[in-house]
């Protein structure tokens, strides 16, 4: 209403690792995003995706990771867009805010194929809050990468799909169809 709000719903948040820097260096996150992906879900060999400079960087963030060093959480549908436009297009830093999602957006929209469901929506509650489970999205993303499926394909199928995970959330969360706000600049793309 117009006095409060309450959150009810996320997604998972991803780890930002050295905090700020992965805003810019958006292969970070896609590097965040897989790994926590392979803590629930078999991923096939990713040996031919990089999303570092030098492997020596690569084993550097790993174990920032390992360790919780400087990984900052964070639960933005834009980060989520960096990391998957990484993993897409294999950009490793953006040049401006928002370039990743702006770019994934823009693929995206360039498919003209339309004949495929989203991925499958999985969901969790973690102290109140139900939440978006990213890592089988983000398998199942890897997967259909690595099997050639088209770019622009997936990227289409992550829009459906987190179209259609906001769809299911307010469904869920608001039987009395209250007013429902969703945060966060990519809520404001065309698409």
């Amino acid at each position: 209403n117009y006095s409060s709000f309450r959150r009810l719903g996320s997604i998972r948040p991803l780890a930002l690792l050295g905090g700020d820097q992965a805003i810019r260096h958006i292969g970070r996150i896609a590097l965040a995003l897989t790994e926590d992906a392979k803590s629930t879900c078999a991923l096939p060999d990713l040996s031919s995706l990089s999303f570092t400079s030098t492997p020596q960087e690569k084993a550097f963030l790993l174990s920032m990771l390992q360790k919780g060093v400087s990984c900052i959480p964070a639960s933005s549908m834009g980060r989520l867009f960096d990391g998957v436009d990484a993993i897409l297009e294999g950009r490793l830093q953006t040049s401006y805010e928002g370039q990743g999602a702006s770019c994934l957006e823009a693929l995206g929209e360039s498919c003209p194929d339309r004949s495929f469901s989203p991925y499958p929506l999985t969901f969790y509650q973690e102290e109140g809050i139900r939440r978006f489970d990213t890592r089988p999205l983000i398998a199942s993303i890897l997967q259909d990468l690595l099997e050639g499926k088209a770019p622009s394909v997936i990227a289409r199928k992550f829009m459906d799909t987190l179209s259609a995970m906001a769809l299911d959330q307010c469904l869920a969360l608001n039987p009395e169809r209250l007013p429902v706000v969703l945060s966060g600049g990519v809520f404001q793309n065309r698409y």
